[in-house]
């Protein structure tokens, strides 16, 4: 199923015999004229009677797939699409100069030359990106592909250039190929994330007998580069730290790179000396956003271990703020998920709600706090109620940490039971894809891609829509052998 496109349906052949229209090009005509998809039924049924193309039409605009006109993923906040238009390369009118390399590395993704402003032939896209619009918010773009006289028109308005970033990668999912023939859909898009971080940690517990290998390395990158393509901007290292590589590439690619540190008790007993030599090589490596934590232990005593724990944190958060004032710190505490008054992970008879009281006071105002939803460690429900009570019980941000995107990945199963609200309380999103997740086939990447599409669009996500749509995707995709049908090597 996976790396495989859909097999044209023996109707879908007939109906291409004799030069009459295919489906694939009926969809694409009834799609640019609005014809719901619930009315397509009774339409197909005419297909034998309809007229041969114009000259201008394309008979199979989607070649290999199974006849849907492309659309974007994350779903977007509003979106209009219309008619496929025919495309040579791309030929900036007005490009910031720091989105070059990017628009270079869209392009070519999707098989199309990037030439001069001078440039002119049929066909030609005229590209105008404005990526500092102050009607925008931060990372919201705007995207219009309208037809021109010579080709089509691409106008791209983005808050910063982030949005930009973001509006190019929506721009190249709607360009298809027909042989050496490339099409895009025309469009008017208008978007804004829900979750202004949607992260993931992707790469297996460091083993202390195998180590860091090269080839981890480049398997890490080419899971960040497919989650990047589907508006990733936030990864966890686990127990490792960042290299040139990497560090460059999110950089380059409006990733948030985060390393964290701790667990257990390993912040009490280990002597502070050398956990603050530690935070300064990850510093020195290019780190800088840092999570403390005590998670997976009890809060026995808890006024007493609070404090403890206040204390650590604080010198730590001073040392590495003493780096770069502009660092930012989050924090993992034992009682980490569950709904205060109810159930808290590690807790009994109140422990964790005494815990979570004297731990609001103590630290900075700026910490965010992760939790991992109502149900404690995994938790198949995350509702806004549930952030809402952990978020005034710790007088903090919190930031959803989602362990049971593992269970989505063993079971191939999209990312469900997330609220559609919860983004009104929770402004940070982090799939578990570490340790115990299933990367086989493209397990992984299916967990992952549905959990981005949730965490970019929560209010209009439908977890079976998002299946069918990651499967497509995957399909269309087909992943590199060495990430998708070998097993992975120890990293």
């Amino acid at each position: 199923m996976t790396g495989r496109r859909s097999a044209r349906s023996d109707a879908a052949r007939a109906f291409s015999s004799e030069g009459r229209l295919t489906r694939r090009a009926f969809l694409a005509r009834t799609a640019a004229l609005g014809v719901a998809a619930s009315s397509l039924g009774g339409l197909l049924s005419a297909c034998e009677l309809a007229a041969r193309p114009s000259p201008s039409a394309v008979p199979s605009p989607f070649p290999g797939d199974d006849g849907t006109p492309p659309v974007v993923h994350p779903t977007p906040a509003k979106a209009t699409y219309g008619a496929m238009l025919e495309l040579g390369a791309i030929a900036p009118v007005a490009l910031p100069s720091s989105l070059q390399g990017l628009l270079d590395e869209v392009a070519g993704d999707a098989g199309i030359a990037v030439l001069g402003s001078g440039y002119s032939r049929h066909g030609t896209v005229r590209l105008t990106v404005t990526a500092d619009d102050p009607s925008l918010a931060s990372q919201a773009y705007r995207l219009e592909i309208v037809p021109a006289a010579d080709g089509p028109a691409v106008t791209v308005r983005a808050g910063d250039e982030a949005g930009a970033y973001y509006a190019l990668l929506s721009f190249a999912q709607l360009v298809v190929a027909d042989g050496s023939t490339h099409l895009v859909r025309a469009a008017s898009i208008g978007d804004t994330p829900g979750f202004s971080r949607r992260g993931a940690i992707l790469d297996p517990y460091v083993l202390p007998d195998v180590g860091v290998t090269a080839d981890s390395r480049a398997l890490l990158l080419e899971r960040i580069r497919f989650g990047v393509r589907h508006k990733l901007n936030f990864l966890d290292l686990v127990d490792r730290k960042p290299w040139p590589d990497l560090v460059r590439y999110c950089q380059a690619h409006h990733v948030e790179l985060m390393n964290a540190v701790g667990y257990m008790d390993r912040l009490t007993v280990t002597p502070r000396v050398e956990v603050k030599r530690q935070l300064g090589e990850l510093f020195d490596a290019g780190t800088r956003t840092f999570s403390f934590g005590w998670d997976d232990i009890g809060a026995a005593n808890p006024e007493a271990l609070a404090r403890l724990h206040a204390g650590i944190f604080r010198d730590l958060y001073r040392y590495v703020r003493g780096r770069d004032a502009g660092v930012r710190v989050s924090a993992v505490l034992p009682p980490y998920g569950g709904v205060p008054g109810k159930h808290l992970v590690g807790s009994t008879n109140g422990e964790g709600e005494r815990y979570l009281a004297v731990m609001r006071d103590l630290l900075p105002d700026d910490v965010l706090v992760f939790w991992t939803g109502d149900g404690g460690v995994f938790s198949s429900s995350v509702t806004k109620a549930g952030a809402r009570a952990y978020a005034d019980a710790i007088g903090h941000e919190i930031g959803l940490w989602d362990n049971d995107t593992i269970t989505f990945s063993r079971a191939r199963k999209p990312c469900t039971g997330r609220a559609a609200n919860l983004s009104e309380v929770v402004g940070t999103y982090m799939g578990n894809l570490a340790g115990e997740a299933n990367w086989t086939g493209t397990d992984g990447e299916f967990a992952m891609l549905t959990s981005l599409m949730y965490a970019w669009n929560p209010t209009a996500y439908d977890a079976a829509a998002a299946g069918v749509a990651a499967e497509r995707i995957l399909a269309a995709a087909a992943m590199p052998a060495s990430a998708t049908a070998r097993e992975r090597a120890p990293v």
